[in-house]
């Protein structure tokens, strides 16, 4: 009976270390879909990628970053469409938006310049982004696939509210991609944009 005991009370400690492990992990990283091609060639459609939460400070230029703001601020003219699409007045036919505008938005992009660092040429132009040298408290972040990126360029610099994490590293590529070639063009979607994180 005390052999019975001490077993159930030692596997009870075994599955509270384990249950405590699991929350502070969950509470440290974030697993989620890359949706859209922005990112490619490091990131495809589909692709299941690890983050790790990390503040400002600790974020190095050239790692890729997980970002999370609201619609209207990162992509008005969406957040628009998306008001658009939900008011009763809006025309008949109009399908509901694929994001309502209060809704978080996610995006993974490449940090190319950290606070200190000179603006690079491709967002300096931009009203958003004055100065020649990122402030404090702010990332300059592009996608790797230029032309399908919504990125600094678009709506200048990332205020630290928006980061999530670093991307630690792809879990799984997306379905059918082939790495050894290259691999095969990851189906279109929007531009850059992860899925919610995976539920675990």
């Amino acid at each position: 009976m005390r052999l019975a005991l001490a077993l159930l009370t030692a596997a009870g400690c075994v599955l509270g270390a384990s249950a405590a492990v699991a929350v502070r992990l969950r509470r440290r990283y974030v697993v989620i879909t890359v949706a859209g091609v922005s990112m490619e060639p490091a990131y495809r459609d589909g692709d299941r990628v690890l983050v790790r939460r990390t503040p400002l400070a600790a974020v190095r230029r050239g790692q890729v970053v997980l970002l999370s703001g609201s619609l209207t601020e990162m992509w008005p003219e969406m957040a628009a469409e998306a008001a658009l699409a939900t008011d009763p007045r809006a025309p008949a036919g109009r399908s509901a938006a694929p994001e309502p505008a209060d809704e978080p938005f996610r995006v993974i992009k490449r940090a190319t310049a950290v606070p200190g660092d000179p603006v690079p040429r491709e967002v300096a132009a931009l009203p958003r982004a004055p100065g020649r040298v990122v402030p404090e408290g702010c990332l300059v972040v592009l996608g790797d696939n230029a032309a399908a990126s919504r990125d600094s360029r678009h709506f200048g610099y990332v205020p630290a509210r928006w980061l999530v994490g670093v991307v630690v590293r792809r879990i799984t590529p997306a379905p059918g991609v082939t790495r050894a070639d290259g691999g095969r063009a990851a189906p279109a979607g929007p531009a850059g944009r992860p899925r919610p994180p995976a539920a675990s």
